[in-house]
């Protein structure tokens, strides 16, 4: 699931109204962003709006099914986001729980109930939340009836695998005139992203999207700023410079590799041995330089 939290993250912000509307089959209008952290816990959701319907005001509340989370974990936290957001904003709450990893033969959307109180007196207290299981549909139902956003998570449908199914979805983002051209990048982007998450070689995809191109888009800059914040955080958390490092060789590596495919075992030798100031130093280079080995100069020997 952390290959995907990004992706889906970016494509709720970029039109929570389009998302919120398709995954629940009702018009939505978003009124605002609400803060995602429960502080008394110091938890946070994964996404959650004050949003319109009809004559009604609600919190749309979004969670992502994690592969190893148990549904009665999920039950859990959603159930505790649940109150603690109805408490806080002082508006009912209607959780969307986006399920990467569900099964083909169950529904697309499906309301769930977690009973978790005695009911041996009458009703028990139980929390219900809606699933929208991306595995149910085929790609052409994702391409002709989902708004543009869902388009780049084509890979993640019932018959979305494979070179074919992505390359049908980049025709359709290129072509749509709706989106703009910084949309049309970044789209594509997390199109790329999602399918090699899901096993399509990277090999096959370049032959089909320019990386050059990918790399100017803001969900990819956006990306790699998060990492390079992360491996700062990792080492400051851990009370070392080992995690901070390990987080900034690894973003180095990855973009390496997203550009030129393959990265020699010197070029990652000294990429490894080098320390944090000078990774990040060369972070801007990346986007300038015609292979890895011109690196060299700057890495330690």
């Amino acid at each position: 699931m952390a290959a995907f939290d990004k992706p889906l993250k970016y494509l709720i912000e970029q039109s929570p109204d389009s998302f919120a509307s398709f995954a629940l089959a009702r018009p939505v209008k978003v009124i605002a962003r609400l803060e995602r952290t429960l502080r008394a816990r110091r938890r946070q959701v994964d996404d959650t709006y004050l949003v319109e319907s009809g004559d009604s005001r609600w919190i749309w509340h979004v969670e992502f099914h994690r592969r190893r989370q148990k549904l009665e974990q999920l039950g859990h936290d959603v159930a505790e986001a649940q109150v603690r957001l109805h408490r806080r904003e002082g508006h009912p709450v209607l959780t969307t729980v986006v399920d990467l990893y569900g099964r083909r033969s169950s529904p697309f959307l499906e309301p769930c109930r977690v009973p978790f109180g005695y009911s041996g007196l009458g009703e028990g207290s139980l929390c219900v939340y809606y699933r929208v299981n991306l595995r149910a549909v085929a790609v052409a139902f994702l391409l002709e009836t989902a708004p543009p956003l869902f388009w780049p998570l084509v890979a993640l449908t019932a018959d979305g695998r494979g070179l074919e199914p992505v390359e049908r979805a980049r025709h359709a983002i290129e072509h749509d005139p709706s989106l703009s051209a910084q949309q049309r990048l970044d789209f594509c982007a997390i199109l790329y992203t999602v399918a090699e998450a899901e096993g399509t070689e990277g090999r096959l995809l370049d032959t089909i999207f320019s990386k050059e191109l990918l790399m100017r888009s803001t969900f990819y800059s956006r990306t790699v700023k998060e990492a390079k914040t992360e491996g700062r955080d990792e080492g400051r958390d851990e009370g070392r410079d080992e995690g901070r490092k390990s987080g900034i060789t690894e973003v180095i590596l990855k973009l390496l590799r997203a550009r030129f495919g393959r990265v020699s075992p010197e070029v990652e030798a000294r990429v490894q041995a080098a320390a944090p100031e000078t990774l990040l130093a060369l972070s801007e280079r990346l986007f300038h330089i015609e292979a890895p080995e011109a690196l060299l100069p700057y890495l330690p020997a």
